[in-house]
């Protein structure tokens, strides 16, 4: 019989996979702006040199595909070391308990988890929000068991967190950079997050890093022919 499938991954996984895929349109039409741009400086003979107006919508293309890209790169990142079982990965999924009662039932929750440290998420479930997105490198949990020191996840908890994720990643390096990631990408799903920090994790090679590839060997290109 199949393991019922964790509430947090029923409720985020294929949303948060399917993101690059469904976004993809905006950096298209970022990057047929940009060469677009790109032609109407070279027919000017301005070659690079762009008005106040022209300045403007390439600073705009380009931010467009920027957010784009480090967007994939969370999604990715999730992709591989959280949501990948068969990178060691694991999600676990229980009732957030009250305040008062948090301490017991959660030592009792993570005696039966593995012991290493762990990205974990307060939200509700319905009306659907996530409140807190932290990480604990301890293989005890120490840091959300003693609430009176976490006032982020003391808040959440008080704002009607109902459910409690934690999220085993493929391995101990990558406990910030899962932490990072689920931070950029739920709150580019539109979630109001408590976390004050920003966000910090491994990037990819996306489209904008091949762009800059690609015009770098242009570059390359005419500096040699201009030479010869």
């Amino acid at each position: 019989m199949a393991k019922k499938k964790d509430s947090f991954e029923k409720k985020f996984k294929d949303v948060i996979l399917s993101y690059p895929d469904k976004n993809r349109f905006r950096f298209v039409k970022a990057m047929k702006e940009i060469a677009k741009i790109a032609e109407h400086s070279i027919s000017n003979g301005e070659y690079g040199k762009f008005c106040p107006k022209m300045e403007k919508k390439l600073s705009k293309a380009l931010e467009i595909c920027k957010d784009y890209e480090m967007n994939c790169d969370a999604v990715e990142n999730l992709k591989q070391h959280a949501f990948n079982k068969k990178n060691c990965s694991s999600i676990h999924t229980v009732k957030c308990p009250k305040w008062e009662d948090f301490k017991k039932e959660m030592s009792e929750h993570l005696e039966e988890l593995p012991k290493r440290g762990f990205v974990y998420i307060a939200w509700r479930l319905n009306p659907s929000f996530v409140f807190y997105i932290g990480k604990t490198e301890s293989d005890e949990g120490e840091r959300i068991l003693e609430l009176t020191r976490h006032n982020t996840l003391t808040r959440a908890i008080e704002k009607g967190a109902t459910q409690f994720t934690i999220i085993f990643p493929s391995n101990s390096v990558n406990i910030g950079n899962v932490e990072g990631s689920f931070i950029r990408i739920i709150e580019t799903l539109g979630y109001e997050l408590l976390n004050l920090k920003p966000q910090s994790f491994n990037p990819w090679e996306g489209e904008l890093s091949k762009l800059e590839k690609f015009f770098g060997e242009m570059q390359k290109k005419v500096r040699r022919y201009n030479k010869e």
